[in-house]
């Protein structure tokens, strides 16, 4: 891998680690009621950058999305033995078992 595409999966993971760390901010804080919609926001929002961290490392390019599903869907051809083979990542799991409302 080239050093320029190094340097953009480093960047995007450093973008999915500062919603991580807002996410445990939020939650660290002394408040008691904590705004619960915006801590999934930045949680969704950093598996969304580390799933496009991915992609650039598999050299997968991606349209402009907000969509998780799309983006594995993206990466599950190119990976054969990683988080997306056969559909197995966490992601699946969860929307198999997710509760809807």
């Amino acid at each position: 891998m080239d050093r320029e595409r190094k340097n953009y999966v480093a960047a995007w993971i450093e973008k999915a680690e500062q919603d991580l760390l807002a996410a445990s901010i939020i939650l660290d804080s002394g408040y008691d009621e904590k705004p619960y919609g915006t801590v999934c926001f930045h949680c969704q929002q950093a598996a969304e950058k580390y799933l496009k961290a991915y992609l650039v490392f598999l050299d997968v390019m991606f349209p402009k999305t907000h969509n998780i599903g799309q983006l594995i869907q993206l990466g599950v051809p190119h990976d054969e033995l990683g988080p997306f083979h056969r559909g197995r990542c966490a992601f699946s799991l969860w929307r198999r078992h997710s509760i809807s409302g």
